[in-house]
């Protein structure tokens, strides 16, 4: 029986292309399989709750958390996103599901609805940094800060991994668009 092959990513080719001729300094990859799950509630009284609920996982805003296998990127006063890369959505709100319900916060999955783009290297804050209307330099944007900013009229959540790696996310549809963007700018230097 014949093996199949993965199926290739949103920018896979874009990505193959890029990486025969990246500049010296700045890698790009796309994360595959990442599981993003958005929280929305409204009350700094639900916030508490929240976090107690969520056993501390909840970061302060512009911040992110870290436990065994999963993440929260706290971008707005009542908004986080959890993510992982080994819990599917429904593994990952299981046991906060009715914790969630009783204090009205609501849940969407955007796993399948968003890009996540790894830039690392020692170019991959400057290039960034250079296209986003939020100050991303190292001095300002420490390992483990979240952003969410426009970046030439993209609106992405931009992830702070440590002083020389750097997540972005954004909607698929504007995936390719932002792409281009990127390819321009490196161009230009």
């Amino acid at each position: 029986m014949a093996k199949t092959l993965p199926p290739r990513t949103l920018l896979q080719d874009e990505i193959d292309v890029f990486s025969r001729q990246a500049p010296e300094g700045l890698v790009i990859a796309e994360v595959r399989g990442r599981t993003i799950i958005k929280l929305d509630w409204q009350g700094q009284d639900k916030t508490e709750k929240l976090d107690k609920a969520m056993g501390g996982l909840l970061p302060t805003v512009g911040q992110s958390t870290a436990d065994s296998g999963k993440g929260a990127l706290r971008y707005a006063p009542f908004s986080v996103l959890l993510v992982s890369a080994e819990l599917t959505a429904r593994d990952l709100v299981a046991e906060r599901q009715k914790s969630l319900s009783d204090l009205g916060v609501t849940w969407v999955d955007l796993s399948h609805g968003y890009v996540v783009l790894r830039l690392s290297g020692e170019r991959a804050r400057e290039v960034l940094d250079s296209m986003a209307s939020t100050d991303l330099s190292a001095g300002r944007f420490n390992p483990g800060a979240v952003a969410r900013t426009s970046i030439r009229k993209h609106q992405v959540l931009v992830h702070s991994l440590n002083s020389s790696c750097l997540e972005v996310y954004l909607e698929r549809s504007y995936a390719l668009s932002f792409w281009h963007l990127l390819e321009h700018k490196i161009a230009l230097g």
